[in-house]
């Protein structure tokens, strides 16, 4: 459902600006998805975020307009850095609907959600943050350019630290799972080989970058 909400707060004078993007560089964008039935707002979100860069990273926005359609895409893009939610779509719970489904079938702890309504009434602010894992919650009568902004770079820092971990714990994981292999070589080369073997997998790098360590150690 199209709600009628008040535009009256929201900062433009931006929009005198030429709204193609900048090319940064050549990193891969962050994906934002904007789930939301209003078409505009849609738009004035990607304006106001025309510029944005994180970590010399830019933004690449996937859009979606009902609860249903945006499930779907979140299963298709696991990889969605940020999620602008709205609350009130084709009806008044989808919003939550997909928040559930991310974190509860499709597992996905991961992607931060910023929820966003134009009828506050539908999800208060306290309940919401308390029993979802929600990033932020606005008004979207807040929606201005510092907010807007400030609100992704919070989200966004969260995003990349749990990507870390994420990332470490499964390189752990394959260290862990390799070594019970590692004293089964017959000589110190094959063993020191499977060393960078395991180093290279677990920092996604080529193990040949890794000097390789001298075959003439001793041991006490």
């Amino acid at each position: 459902m199209v709600k009628n909400w008040n535009r009256e707060n929201i900062t433009l004078d931006f929009l005198m600006d030429d709204v193609a993007p900048k090319v940064h560089n050549t990193q891969r964008p962050l994906k934002v998805m904007i789930a939301d039935d209003d078409p505009e707002v849609h738009s004035i979100t990607k304006v106001m975020l025309k510029d944005f860069v994180f970590e010399g990273k830019g933004l690449h926005f996937i859009d979606t307009y009902t609860g249903t359609e945006t499930a779907a895409h979140l299963e298709k893009h696991p990889d969605t850095a940020v999620l602008f939610l709205d609350v009130v779509m084709e009806d008044t719970h989808s919003g939550l609907r997909v928040v559930e489904h991310l974190r509860k079938v499709l597992k996905n702890e991961i992607t931060r959600i910023i929820l966003r309504t134009g009828q506050p009434g539908e999800a208060p602010e306290d309940r919401i943050i308390r029993e979802y894992d929600i990033n932020d919650y606005r008004l979207k009568t807040d929606m201005t350019l510092q907010r807007l902004h400030a609100s992704l770079y919070t989200a966004l820092r969260n995003h990349r630290d749990l990507t870390k971990i994420e990332r470490n714990r499964k390189g752990l994981e394959k260290i862990i799972k390799a070594s019970g292999n590692l004293f089964t070589h017959s000589s110190m080369e094959e063993f020191f080989t499977s060393i960078l073997d395991q180093l290279g997998s677990f920092y996604h790098e080529d193990a040949e970058l890794i000097s390789h360590a001298p075959t003439d150690v001793a041991f006490a």
